[in-house]
Protein backbone atom coordinates (compact mmCIF):
# COMPACT_ATOMS: atom_id res chain seq x y z
CA UNK A 1 0.00 0.00 0.00
CA UNK A 2 1.20 3.40 -0.69
CA UNK A 3 2.25 5.67 2.07
CA UNK A 4 -0.46 8.45 1.09
CA UNK A 5 -2.94 5.78 0.83
CA UNK A 6 -2.45 4.61 4.46
CA UNK A 7 -5.64 6.30 6.19
CA UNK A 8 -3.37 7.68 8.75
CA UNK A 9 -1.07 9.30 7.10
CA UNK A 10 -2.25 12.66 7.31
CA UNK A 11 -2.65 12.58 11.01
CA UNK A 12 0.67 11.02 11.43
CA UNK A 13 2.20 13.33 8.53
CA UNK A 14 0.99 16.35 11.00
CA UNK A 15 2.25 14.72 14.35
CA UNK A 16 5.94 14.72 12.35
CA UNK A 17 6.05 17.69 11.38
CA UNK A 18 4.79 19.04 14.46
CA UNK A 19 6.88 17.39 16.64
CA UNK A 20 10.54 18.16 14.23
CA UNK A 21 9.81 22.25 14.14
CA UNK A 22 8.76 21.93 18.19
CA UNK A 23 12.06 20.11 18.61
CA UNK A 24 14.20 22.74 16.96
CA UNK A 25 12.27 25.62 18.25
CA UNK A 26 12.83 24.17 21.76
CA UNK A 27 16.70 24.25 20.97
CA UNK A 28 16.93 28.37 21.09
CA UNK A 29 18.89 29.68 23.54
CA UNK A 30 16.70 32.44 23.84
CA UNK A 31 14.99 32.47 27.38
CA UNK A 32 14.11 36.37 27.53
CA UNK A 33 10.76 37.96 27.62
CA UNK A 34 10.48 38.24 23.67
CA UNK A 35 10.55 34.68 23.69
CA UNK A 36 7.37 33.96 21.57
CA UNK A 37 8.66 37.09 18.83
CA UNK A 38 11.93 35.84 18.92
CA UNK A 39 11.11 32.37 18.14
CA UNK A 40 8.79 33.06 15.16
CA UNK A 41 11.37 35.15 13.80
CA UNK A 42 13.50 32.16 14.05
CA UNK A 43 11.37 29.87 12.69
CA UNK A 44 10.66 32.24 9.15
CA UNK A 45 14.46 32.45 8.57
CA UNK A 46 15.09 28.29 8.74
CA UNK A 47 12.34 28.24 6.58
CA UNK A 48 13.98 30.80 3.95
CA UNK A 49 17.58 28.65 4.48
CA UNK A 50 17.83 25.69 1.40
CA UNK A 51 18.81 22.57 3.01
CA UNK A 52 20.64 21.44 0.01
CA UNK A 53 23.57 23.90 0.31
CA UNK A 54 22.56 25.97 3.57
CA UNK A 55 22.14 28.95 1.09
CA UNK A 56 19.28 31.66 2.71
CA UNK A 57 16.77 32.92 0.39
CA UNK A 58 15.97 36.75 0.75
CA UNK A 59 12.28 36.03 -0.24
CA UNK A 60 10.62 33.75 -1.55
CA UNK A 61 8.85 35.87 -4.24
CA UNK A 62 9.26 37.76 -7.65
CA UNK A 63 7.06 40.58 -9.06
CA UNK A 64 5.47 41.55 -6.29
CA UNK A 65 5.55 45.27 -6.92
CA UNK A 66 6.97 47.85 -4.21
CA UNK A 67 3.34 49.87 -5.15
CA UNK A 68 0.42 48.79 -7.03
CA UNK A 69 0.60 49.66 -10.54
CA UNK A 70 4.69 50.61 -10.00
CA UNK A 71 6.95 48.80 -12.11
CA UNK A 72 9.78 48.26 -9.59
CA UNK A 73 8.77 44.76 -8.93
CA UNK A 74 12.36 42.84 -8.37
CA UNK A 75 12.94 38.81 -8.38
CA UNK A 76 14.65 38.26 -4.45
CA UNK A 77 14.52 34.35 -5.09
CA UNK A 78 18.05 34.48 -4.35
CA UNK A 79 21.05 34.67 -1.63
CA UNK A 80 22.51 38.42 -0.96
CA UNK A 81 25.84 38.08 1.21
CA UNK A 82 24.51 40.63 3.20
CA UNK A 83 21.15 39.56 3.86
CA UNK A 84 22.61 35.89 4.61
CA UNK A 85 24.99 37.11 6.94
CA UNK A 86 22.91 38.77 9.33
CA UNK A 87 20.45 35.51 9.11
CA UNK A 88 23.23 33.22 9.75
CA UNK A 89 24.18 36.17 12.89
CA UNK A 90 20.73 36.04 14.14
CA UNK A 91 20.18 32.35 14.22
CA UNK A 92 24.02 31.59 15.50
CA UNK A 93 23.48 33.78 18.44
CA UNK A 94 19.86 31.73 18.94
CA UNK A 95 22.32 28.04 19.71
CA UNK A 96 21.51 26.83 16.15
CA UNK A 97 25.03 26.65 14.89
CA UNK A 98 24.24 23.33 11.79
CA UNK A 99 22.54 26.49 9.88
CA UNK A 100 25.44 28.30 10.43
CA UNK A 101 27.88 25.60 9.13
CA UNK A 102 25.70 24.94 6.57
CA UNK A 103 25.97 28.40 5.72
CA UNK A 104 29.49 28.62 6.11
CA UNK A 105 29.69 25.66 3.56
CA UNK A 106 27.77 27.45 0.68
CA UNK A 107 29.85 30.38 1.37
CA UNK A 108 33.30 28.64 1.08
CA UNK A 109 32.15 26.79 -2.01
CA UNK A 110 31.41 30.70 -3.45
CA UNK A 111 34.72 31.73 -2.05
CA UNK A 112 36.32 28.81 -4.48
CA UNK A 113 34.36 29.83 -7.20
CA UNK A 114 34.72 33.49 -7.32
CA UNK A 115 36.86 35.52 -9.25
CA UNK A 116 40.29 35.00 -10.16
CA UNK A 117 41.04 38.44 -8.59
CA UNK A 118 39.52 37.39 -5.49
CA UNK A 119 35.85 39.60 -6.21
CA UNK A 120 32.97 37.70 -5.05
CA UNK A 121 29.24 38.53 -6.78
CA UNK A 122 26.52 40.43 -3.87
CA UNK A 123 24.24 37.61 -4.65
CA UNK A 124 23.81 33.88 -5.88
CA UNK A 125 21.93 31.41 -6.66
CA UNK A 126 20.77 28.99 -4.53
CA UNK A 127 22.74 26.74 -5.88
CA UNK A 128 25.35 28.83 -6.46
CA UNK A 129 24.76 29.76 -9.96
CA UNK A 130 26.24 33.19 -10.55
CA UNK A 131 24.70 33.64 -13.94
CA UNK A 132 21.25 35.53 -12.69
CA UNK A 133 20.21 37.63 -15.94
CA UNK A 134 17.16 40.04 -15.60
CA UNK A 135 14.25 39.37 -17.74
CA UNK A 136 10.92 40.36 -18.23
CA UNK A 137 7.68 38.30 -18.67
CA UNK A 138 5.49 40.47 -21.07
CA UNK A 139 2.29 38.03 -21.46
CA UNK A 140 2.14 38.45 -17.43
CA UNK A 141 0.00 40.78 -16.24
CA UNK A 142 1.45 41.17 -13.15
CA UNK A 143 0.09 41.59 -9.17
CA UNK A 144 -2.63 44.25 -9.45
CA UNK A 145 -2.16 45.41 -13.04
CA UNK A 146 1.57 46.40 -11.85
CA UNK A 147 3.91 45.62 -14.63
CA UNK A 148 6.34 44.72 -15.99
CA UNK A 149 6.93 40.84 -13.84
CA UNK A 150 10.83 40.26 -13.89
CA UNK A 151 13.06 37.07 -13.18
CA UNK A 152 16.65 37.32 -12.70
CA UNK A 153 18.52 40.23 -11.10
CA UNK A 154 19.91 42.81 -12.67
CA UNK A 155 21.55 44.37 -9.40
CA UNK A 156 23.66 40.95 -9.57
CA UNK A 157 26.34 43.13 -11.42
CA UNK A 158 26.53 45.94 -8.85
CA UNK A 159 29.43 46.86 -6.85
CA UNK A 160 28.73 47.08 -2.84
CA UNK A 161 31.71 47.01 -1.12
CA UNK A 162 30.13 46.78 2.05
CA UNK A 163 28.88 43.13 1.31
CA UNK A 164 32.82 41.93 2.37
CA UNK A 165 32.23 43.28 6.04
CA UNK A 166 29.07 41.55 6.77
CA UNK A 167 30.62 38.68 5.42
CA UNK A 168 34.02 38.43 7.42
CA UNK A 169 32.05 39.14 10.59
CA UNK A 170 29.66 36.55 10.41
CA UNK A 171 32.78 34.46 9.29
CA UNK A 172 34.84 35.29 12.70
CA UNK A 173 31.62 35.45 14.56
CA UNK A 174 31.39 31.66 13.31
CA UNK A 175 34.86 30.92 13.92
CA UNK A 176 34.59 32.16 17.91
CA UNK A 177 31.02 30.62 18.45
CA UNK A 178 30.35 27.76 16.06
CA UNK A 179 33.08 25.43 14.73
CA UNK A 180 36.85 26.80 14.24
CA UNK A 181 36.97 27.55 10.28
CA UNK A 182 39.44 25.64 7.62
CA UNK A 183 42.67 26.33 6.55
CA UNK A 184 41.01 25.82 2.66
CA UNK A 185 38.28 28.67 3.72
CA UNK A 186 41.01 30.93 4.98
CA UNK A 187 43.10 30.93 2.07
CA UNK A 188 40.23 32.11 0.16
CA UNK A 189 38.99 34.86 2.70
CA UNK A 190 42.64 36.00 2.04
CA UNK A 191 42.22 36.21 -1.52
CA UNK A 192 39.03 37.91 -0.89
CA UNK A 193 40.79 40.54 1.67
CA UNK A 194 43.76 41.31 -0.44
CA UNK A 195 41.08 42.35 -3.07
CA UNK A 196 39.64 44.27 -0.91
CA UNK A 197 43.03 46.27 0.04
CA UNK A 198 43.08 47.07 -3.66
CA UNK A 199 39.89 48.54 -4.20
CA UNK A 200 38.09 50.09 -1.29
CA UNK A 201 38.58 53.09 -2.45
CA UNK A 202 36.45 52.57 -5.76
CA UNK A 203 33.09 54.18 -5.20
CA UNK A 204 30.04 51.72 -5.65
CA UNK A 205 26.05 51.43 -5.67
CA UNK A 206 26.34 50.97 -1.70
CA UNK A 207 24.03 48.53 0.50
CA UNK A 208 20.37 50.85 -0.74
CA UNK A 209 21.78 49.67 -4.55
CA UNK A 210 21.32 52.83 -6.05
CA UNK A 211 20.54 52.78 -10.09
CA UNK A 212 21.51 56.69 -10.31
CA UNK A 213 25.29 56.22 -10.41
CA UNK A 214 28.40 55.25 -8.26
CA UNK A 215 29.30 57.10 -4.70
CA UNK A 216 31.93 56.57 -2.29
CA UNK A 217 29.36 56.07 0.67
CA UNK A 218 30.34 55.78 4.05
CA UNK A 219 28.94 52.53 5.16
CA UNK A 220 30.71 50.76 2.16
CA UNK A 221 33.76 52.49 3.46
CA UNK A 222 32.86 51.34 7.26
CA UNK A 223 32.24 48.00 6.52
CA UNK A 224 35.37 47.97 4.33
CA UNK A 225 37.41 49.09 7.65
CA UNK A 226 35.38 45.69 9.05
CA UNK A 227 36.47 43.64 7.06
CA UNK A 228 39.90 44.17 6.98
CA UNK A 229 39.76 44.19 10.44
CA UNK A 230 38.01 40.85 10.97
CA UNK A 231 40.43 39.43 8.98
CA UNK A 232 43.37 40.74 10.72
CA UNK A 233 41.67 39.34 14.47
CA UNK A 234 41.01 35.88 12.75
CA UNK A 235 44.62 35.54 11.50
CA UNK A 236 46.15 36.29 14.83
CA UNK A 237 43.75 34.29 16.65
CA UNK A 238 44.39 31.46 14.60
CA UNK A 239 47.67 31.77 13.50
CA UNK A 240 46.92 31.96 9.90
CA UNK A 241 49.61 33.05 7.66
CA UNK A 242 48.63 36.31 5.96
CA UNK A 243 50.21 39.29 5.13
CA UNK A 244 49.67 41.40 8.14
CA UNK A 245 51.77 44.70 7.46
CA UNK A 246 49.86 45.09 3.95
CA UNK A 247 46.14 44.43 5.82
CA UNK A 248 47.34 46.40 9.03
CA UNK A 249 48.37 49.98 7.19
CA UNK A 250 45.08 49.45 4.50
CA UNK A 251 43.03 49.39 7.38
CA UNK A 252 44.52 52.27 9.18
CA UNK A 253 44.14 54.16 5.83
CA UNK A 254 40.56 53.36 5.95
CA UNK A 255 40.15 54.60 9.26
CA UNK A 256 41.87 57.81 8.56
CA UNK A 257 39.55 58.22 5.45
CA UNK A 258 36.39 57.73 6.91
CA UNK A 259 37.46 60.85 9.32
CA UNK A 260 39.27 62.90 6.49
CA UNK A 261 36.46 62.19 3.60
CA UNK A 262 33.13 61.69 5.55
CA UNK A 263 33.15 64.45 8.66
CA UNK A 264 30.86 67.36 8.08
CA UNK A 265 32.57 69.85 10.45
CA UNK A 266 29.82 72.33 9.15
CA UNK A 267 26.71 69.80 10.08
CA UNK A 268 28.59 68.33 12.98
CA UNK A 269 27.87 64.63 11.81
CA UNK A 270 29.22 62.09 9.33
CA UNK A 271 27.14 62.29 5.78
CA UNK A 272 25.65 59.59 3.65
CA UNK A 273 29.02 59.67 0.89
CA UNK A 274 31.52 61.95 0.35
CA UNK A 275 31.05 65.73 -0.29
CA UNK A 276 26.81 64.84 0.71
CA UNK A 277 24.87 66.86 2.87
CA UNK A 278 22.77 64.41 4.07
CA UNK A 279 22.96 61.25 6.46
CA UNK A 280 22.23 58.20 6.26
CA UNK A 281 20.31 55.66 8.62
CA UNK A 282 22.52 52.73 7.49
CA UNK A 283 24.77 53.92 9.89
CA UNK A 284 22.58 52.19 12.87
CA UNK A 285 24.85 49.00 11.60
CA UNK A 286 27.49 50.98 13.93
CA UNK A 287 25.55 50.87 16.98
CA UNK A 288 28.15 48.83 18.52
CA UNK A 289 30.34 52.29 18.29
CA UNK A 290 33.19 50.97 15.62
CA UNK A 291 33.58 53.94 14.74
CA UNK A 292 33.32 57.27 16.52
CA UNK A 293 32.73 60.85 16.25
CA UNK A 294 35.89 63.03 16.89
CA UNK A 295 34.18 63.95 20.25
CA UNK A 296 33.94 60.43 21.27
CA UNK A 297 30.20 59.45 20.65
CA UNK A 298 29.23 56.64 19.02
CA UNK A 299 28.76 57.01 14.55
CA UNK A 300 25.03 55.51 15.00
CA UNK A 301 23.77 57.70 17.79
CA UNK A 302 25.40 60.96 15.80
CA UNK A 303 22.69 59.78 13.54
CA UNK A 304 20.05 60.45 16.25
CA UNK A 305 21.47 63.15 17.04
CA UNK A 306 20.89 65.16 13.82
CA UNK A 307 17.62 63.92 13.07
CA UNK A 308 16.77 65.47 16.24
CA UNK A 309 14.76 62.37 17.86
CA UNK A 310 15.35 61.47 21.17
CA UNK A 311 17.14 57.66 20.75
CA UNK A 312 14.13 55.93 23.02
CA UNK A 313 11.48 57.78 20.77
CA UNK A 314 13.00 56.85 17.33
CA UNK A 315 10.28 55.82 14.80
CA UNK A 316 11.54 52.82 12.72
CA UNK A 317 10.44 53.16 9.16
CA UNK A 318 9.80 50.08 7.98
CA UNK A 319 11.84 50.20 4.79
CA UNK A 320 10.59 51.48 1.04
CA UNK A 321 12.44 49.67 -1.63
CA UNK A 322 11.52 53.09 -3.74
CA UNK A 323 13.33 55.11 -2.13
CA UNK A 324 16.03 52.94 -1.53
CA UNK A 325 16.89 52.94 -5.39
CA UNK A 326 16.16 56.55 -5.79
CA UNK A 327 19.07 58.45 -6.48
CA UNK A 328 20.65 60.11 -3.37
CA UNK A 329 17.53 60.33 -1.79
CA UNK A 330 18.06 61.28 1.82
CA UNK A 331 17.24 58.70 4.28
CA UNK A 332 15.93 60.71 7.10
CA UNK A 333 12.83 61.55 5.91
CA UNK A 334 13.48 65.41 6.74
CA UNK A 335 15.24 64.47 10.58
CA UNK A 336 11.17 62.63 11.50
CA UNK A 337 11.82 59.24 11.03
CA UNK A 338 14.01 56.62 9.53
CA UNK A 339 13.99 54.15 6.60
CA UNK A 340 15.48 50.43 7.99
CA UNK A 341 16.50 47.96 5.90
CA UNK A 342 17.09 44.30 6.03
CA UNK A 343 20.33 44.35 6.33
CA UNK A 344 20.45 45.79 9.35
CA UNK A 345 18.33 43.45 11.27
CA UNK A 346 18.19 39.93 12.30
CA UNK A 347 15.90 38.07 14.59
CA UNK A 348 17.95 38.65 17.81
CA UNK A 349 18.34 42.25 17.23
CA UNK A 350 14.92 43.41 16.26
CA UNK A 351 13.28 43.22 19.99
CA UNK A 352 16.10 45.24 21.35
CA UNK A 353 15.25 47.83 18.79
CA UNK A 354 11.69 48.01 19.44
CA UNK A 355 11.25 47.48 23.37
CA UNK A 356 11.25 50.35 24.37
CA UNK A 357 8.40 51.71 22.24
CA UNK A 358 6.23 48.47 22.38
CA UNK A 359 6.59 48.91 25.85
CA UNK A 360 5.17 52.03 25.71
CA UNK A 361 1.96 51.01 23.86
CA UNK A 362 1.39 47.72 25.79
CA UNK A 363 1.15 45.62 22.93
CA UNK A 364 3.27 42.75 21.01
CA UNK A 365 4.51 42.51 17.17
CA UNK A 366 2.75 39.08 16.39
CA UNK A 367 4.11 38.87 13.28
CA UNK A 368 8.12 38.24 12.79
CA UNK A 369 10.24 41.28 11.60
CA UNK A 370 12.59 39.30 9.41
CA UNK A 371 15.41 40.28 7.11
CA UNK A 372 12.93 38.95 4.45
CA UNK A 373 9.96 41.35 5.77
CA UNK A 374 11.53 44.35 6.22
CA UNK A 375 13.51 44.50 2.56
CA UNK A 376 10.93 41.99 0.44
CA UNK A 377 7.79 43.37 1.29
CA UNK A 378 7.20 46.38 -0.48
CA UNK A 379 5.11 48.63 1.61
CA UNK A 380 4.49 52.13 2.03
CA UNK A 381 6.81 53.87 4.61
CA UNK A 382 5.06 53.44 7.52
CA UNK A 383 7.02 54.66 11.25
CA UNK A 384 5.99 52.74 14.32
CA UNK A 385 3.73 55.13 16.06
CA UNK A 386 1.39 55.02 12.80
CA UNK A 387 1.00 51.56 12.41
CA UNK A 388 0.24 51.26 16.30
CA UNK A 389 -2.38 54.57 15.42
CA UNK A 390 -4.05 52.38 12.50
CA UNK A 391 -4.30 49.33 14.35
CA UNK A 392 -2.43 47.19 12.08
CA UNK A 393 -3.32 43.90 12.05
CA UNK A 394 0.33 42.88 11.91
CA UNK A 395 -0.02 44.29 15.84
CA UNK A 396 -1.99 42.50 18.89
Amino acid sequence: MERAANPDYVAAAFKETMNFWRGWVRKSSYKGRWREMVNRSALTLKLLTYAPTGAVVAAPTFGLPEEIGGGRNWDYRFTWIRDASFTVYGLMRLGYTEEAAAFMSWIEDRCHDCSPDGALQIMYGLDGRRELIEETLPHWEGYAGSSPVRIGNGAAGQLQLDIYGELMDSVYLYNKFGQPISYDLWQSLVRVTDWLCANWQQPDEGIWEVRGGRREFLYSRLMAWVAVDRAVRLSLKRSFPAPLARWLRVRDEIYTDIYRNFWNADLRSFVQYKGAQTVDASTFIDAAGEIQRPDGSALALDFAKRSKIRWWKIHLSIAITSAMRLPMVSRARKGRSICVRSGLWNASRAPVILRRRASFSKRRLATPITSAFIRRNSVQAVSISEIFRRRSPIWR
